[in-house]
């Protein structure tokens, strides 16, 4: 089976230590997400899973049940602290795929829930996660210190202050440095735009032009050529490929949170995104905008480029394999 964001094949783990009734979980080689069938999360992580069904939320997401292929749908699962963990649940198995930190979370709340009631106090490894904030790259080693920023989880002070590209709003130009990709944000483009263009540092494997659609384009085209994404971006955002195939940008698509922030971005107001082998360019119609709106478009593209950073990363573990392999066939 493959693993429902595209990353790589799913291995099968056995969770607990009866040999006599075993409990499997199948874990991604690559990302290191878990699936699990709804037995296994009632008897391992207690949770019901047609209940979670009944209570999820009804806008399908890009992701399919590896057993049978139907769309999942996002469950919400609220922490005591205020924060929450998402992750995927198959209306039609009731199987249930996280993300590597959340299966983390789910088993320590549970391990932490046991020690209350049984009065033991003492640590376990799933105390000190080990787990980085996907912004500033902090270690943070608590659940209560986790908070969900869509593309991963962070600490709390990215949580309450999001990172930015640059540092002066209302400078004209900025020429920035980030993870050795080079930026040039101009919020002042024509007093209409805010322009942000980005030259990474190996070239790009996306060409793709996306543009927020007016309403009466909405009417006018009746959703052809629409991405298969969720919420709002399934109504106003276009493209010019064909995505019926798994594509490079289809895999980018499935990359944690990169639909929710390309949502976010249709929200800010009319858009263009251009991804060609040697730039990628963020374009925000700023006419009647102002600086908070300015500052959630720098955040929402800084997060962008994190997600975008790790599909790199696991493109080129795929060439590599199979640099590998031809190899060994010479």
């Amino acid at each position: 089976m493959q693993c429902p964001r595209l990353h790589g094949t799913l291995s099968s783990i056995v969770l607990n230590s009866d040999q006599s009734s075993p409990l499997y979980a199948y874990l991604c080689s690559e990302c290191h997400g878990v699936w699990m069938r709804s037995l296994e999360c009632r008897t391992f992580l207690g949770l019901e899973c047609e209940r979670l069904v009944a209570n999820s939320e009804v806008a399908f997401v890009d992701l399919n049940c590896p057993h049978c292929q139907t769309n999942c749908r996002l469950y919400r699962h609220e922490l005591e602290n205020g924060s929450h963990i998402d992750f995927h649940v198959c209306p039609r198995c009731a199987s249930c795929f996280f993300d590597a930190v959340q299966f983390s979370l789910i088993v320590g709340l549970q391990l932490k829930a046991e020690r209350a009631i049984s009065g033991m106090l003492a640590k376990s490894p799933i105390d000190n996660l080990g787990v980085k904030c996907c912004d500033c790259g902090a270690t943070v080693s608590s659940l209560e210190s986790l908070y969900d920023a869509g593309i991963g989880y962070c600490c709390q002070s990215c949580h309450a202050n999001p990172p930015i590209l640059s540092e002066n709003k209302l400078q004209t130009v900025q020429l920035v440095t980030f993870h050795d990709m080079e930026i040039k944000v101009d919020h002042w483009q024509m007093s209409t735009k805010s322009r942000i263009a980005i030259t990474p540092v190996e070239p790009c494997l996306l060409d793709v032009h996306m543009f927020s659609l007016s309403p009466l384009q909405r009417i006018v085209r009746c959703g052809r050529r629409k991405l298969a994404l969720h919420g709002n971006l399934r109504k106003h955002v276009d493209a010019t490929e064909d995505m019926q195939h798994v594509t490079p940008w289809h895999v980018f698509l499935k990359q944690r949170g990169v639909s929710e922030n390309l949502d976010q971005l249709t929200k800010l107001g009319q858009f263009e995104l251009s991804f060609s082998p040697h730039s990628i360019v963020f374009e925000l119609n700023a006419k009647h905008a102002g600086t908070e709106t300015k500052l959630k478009f720098e955040t929402t593209v800084r997060r962008l480029l994190l997600a975008y950073e790790r599909f790199v990363t696991l493109s080129h573990r795929y060439s590599f394999k199979s640099a590998d392999s031809n190899d060994e066939t010479e």
